[in-house]
């Protein structure tokens, strides 16, 4: 990373409430909704060991919370509370503003339609990757 994109890097972690692994996280709880620790921990290529220990920390700040299966008492479901998902919707937009200001200072409105034509390509390929899995 050069020094300039270091340096919004840093912003966004400076108001970070979570780190880079805790946000990815958070955010594909939003997004599957309710998950066992064996999935999130595929989903997000983390051993389930150390997993296991940030959703615990989650779980103690009351973002995460965490149930049995009824039916195998063995696994264990995860999801966000309110208290999650008001702060993954505050951390979201956060970076979101960090980024858009980062495109305006950086880059012309012609760049930025490029970038985003660019996200939206690899975006379509690697949907056509995970259907052909």
């Amino acid at each position: 990373m050069d020094l300039a994109g270091r340096k919004h890097y840093n912003k966004v972690r400076s108001k970070a409430k979570f780190t880079d692994k805790q946000y990815r996280t958070i955010r594909v709880l939003h997004e599957m909704k309710k998950v066992k620790l064996k999935d999130l921990s595929k989903e997000l290529n983390i051993s389930n060991s150390s997993l296991c220990i940030m959703l615990n920390k989650m779980v103690d700040e009351h973002y995460v919370a965490r149930e049995h299966d009824e039916r195998d008492r063995r696994d264990m479901y995860y999801y966000l509370t309110e208290k999650g998902e008001r702060i993954f919707k505050d951390e979201s937009s956060m970076r979101r503003d960090i980024m858009n200001q980062i495109f305006e200072e950086k880059l012309t409105e012609q760049e930025q339609d490029q970038f985003l034509e660019a996200v939206e390509s690899l975006s379509e390929i690697f949907s056509k990757l995970a259907e052909r899995s």
